[in-house]
């Protein structure tokens, strides 16, 4: 109910309830002495009585109308669910003031550290949390990804609120001097995402993205993968094999906790005995086995595929394979191939020229970088969007130059 609706109620409660106040009045005042005329009787107590009837009446719709208002105040509008490792949950008013927040693990409790966020603007309280996370080593360069769900039955609502927020945080983040990686999405009320939630103790935002990324990879197992970061969901997110297109992101996943690609690269080498100078279609991605973030390697030489599974962390090698390669092999590849990994500026290097080409560091979302090609140069292929706009760069994989770039509206 809105303030009007309230006011209208009262009004209506009043014009039938002052008769009976009026007359209740009238009876307590005595007989009117002799002598007096009618018009007089009545004229006579009208400003008295109009008086308490005006203050009577202005004291009761003021008392309904901050009656409705707080309730109101207290009616949840928006869920915002913050998750890194630590997981909490803000539920907001439709003025976005905090209603009440919840920590989902024991992490949650520890990062909240006592605070008392009740009743303060949405803003107030995400600049808290963020700080509180940084202090505790949460957030920091080797761990840099925050996942902000959002859920609202106005959709439009949703996405803005979802927008609003990777922004703020974006900038908190480059305050506390790290470089944020952020993911984002709406999410709706499903009762089946709800109950998984409840049973492995996280959040329906981190179980909604957990089930995004099994139905792109169905090889993946949602038990194995409740334990893992947003950090590693967000590395995940970014492989070929896994990327998503309805999570928003903005920024790029640190992998600087494990080994690195480079190492992984050269574990398989070693272990197939072989040089780098001798293979041919190297590939290499973030994967998830067992609950474990491992690098899936694989290469051709000699005639011979192999594969392997690296663990990120300590660089042991989980699985090895190796069967007569089918010969399947395109002009990609064989571009790839004449370019040595070392040689190349990286794909987190492109996509920092594309986006501070296009001056938006830290604002596009949906950035995704792959070694393509472009007119016979091996370059990497640069996409994101901002607003309603789509961004494509080619970028030199060895110079850096942008060897071509286009914008187009999204509709």
């Amino acid at each position: 109910m809105n303030d009007f609706e309230i006011e209208a109620r009262v009004r209506t409660s009043m014009e039938h309830a002052t008769p009976d106040l009026l007359d209740g009045i009238l009876s307590r005042c005595g007989e009117i002495p002799q002598g007096t005329s009618k018009k007089e009787k009545v004229r006579r107590p009208l400003p008295f009585f109009r008086m308490a009837m005006t203050a009577a009446a202005f004291f009761l719709v003021v008392t309904a109308v901050f009656a409705g208002n707080q309730i109101l105040a207290g009616r949840v509008d928006s869920v915002v669910f913050l998750d890194v490792n630590p997981s909490i949950e803000l539920d907001l008013n439709a003025s976005e003031r905090v209603v009440e927040v919840k920590a989902n693990n024991e992490e949650g409790k520890l990062a909240l550290d006592g605070m008392d966020l009740h009743g303060v603007q949405l803003e107030v309280a995400v600049n808290a949390i963020i700080g509180s996370l940084v202090r505790h080593e949460y957030l920091q360069p080797d761990t840099n990804s925050v996942l902000v769900s959002v859920k609202n039955k106005n959709e439009e609502k949703s996405i803005a609120l979802e927008r609003k927020l990777s922004g703020e945080i974006g900038v908190l983040l480059q305050q506390n001097h790290i470089d944020g990686a952020i993911l984002s999405q709406t999410i709706s009320g499903d009762k089946a995402l709800q109950a998984q939630a409840e049973q492995y103790g996280i959040s329906p935002g981190k179980a909604s993205l957990i089930s995004k990324l099994i139905e792109k990879n169905p090889l993946l197992r949602f038990e194995e993968m409740v334990g893992l970061t947003v950090n590693d969901l967000n590395l995940l997110a970014s492989a070929k094999k896994t990327a998503l297109s309805d999570v928003e992101s903005v920024g790029n996943a640190s992998d600087k906790a494990y080994i690195g690609e480079a190492k992984a690269r050269d574990i398989a080498l070693q272990e197939a005995g072989v040089t780098q100078s001798e293979i041919s279609r190297l590939e290499m991605e973030m994967d998830c086995e067992i609950g474990r973030m491992v690098y899936d390697v694989s290469f051709v030489a000699a005639g011979i595929e192999y594969s392997y599974e690296i663990q990120a962390s300590d660089g042991t090698v989980l699985s090895r394979e190796q069967e007569q390669d089918d010969g399947e092999y395109d002009s990609d590849d064989m571009l790839a191939d004449s370019v040595p990994a070392e040689d190349r500026i990286g794909l987190e290097k492109a996509r920092e020229i594309a986006l501070n080409d296009a001056g938006l560091a830290g604002k596009a979302r949906e950035v995704d970088a792959e070694l393509d090609s472009y007119n016979g140069v091996l370059a990497y292929e640069v996409d994101f969007q901002f607003e309603h706009r789509e961004y494509t760069y080619f970028v030199d994989a060895v110079t850096g130059e942008i060897l071509h770039k286009t914008s187009e509206y999204d509709d």
